[in-house]
């Protein structure tokens, strides 16, 4: 985690943007917080949020842009249960959509666990 992390701080901090502004401004931020909830979850979560931003103006306009990135101990939690299930249980995660199914891929969650795009497709991967 520590090292996607500190990859994306890199590549913030190596993006220059070519533009004709009469000023602009680059941040690059950090939080972290022990006292997150998540659905489904009783217990307290820490997260660690980098943030990249960049703002720029000129006489015709302005452009404005954020990226968060969220590590989160909840999707940790679905390789603690996998690896505290007995071998023969099997489990399997639904994640429906990009939006989802993409923040399990980048962190290598996909490797580890059943990711599946639809129910009926973690059913029939589960029953096969």
């Amino acid at each position: 985690m520590y090292k996607q992390l500190a990859v994306l701080a890199l590549a913030a901090l190596g993006t220059q943007q070519a533009s004709a502004a009469d000023w602009s401004d680059t941040s690059i931020g950090y939080r972290y917080g022990t006292k997150f909830a998540e659905p489904y979850n009783p217990n307290d979560i820490k997260k660690h949020i980098v943030s990249w931003t960049y703002a720029d103006g000129y006489k015709y306009g302005g452009n404005y842009m954020n990226v968060d990135f969220l590590a989160s101990a909840g999707m940790g939690i679905l390789v603690v249960a996998r690896d505290e299930l007995p071998a023969s249980v099997q489990f399997a995660v639904v994640a429906d959509g990009p939006a989802t199914s993409r923040p399990l891929k980048l962190v290598g969650i996909s490797e580890v666990v059943g990711l599946h795009a639809t129910l009926d497709e973690a059913l029939a991967a589960l029953t096969a």
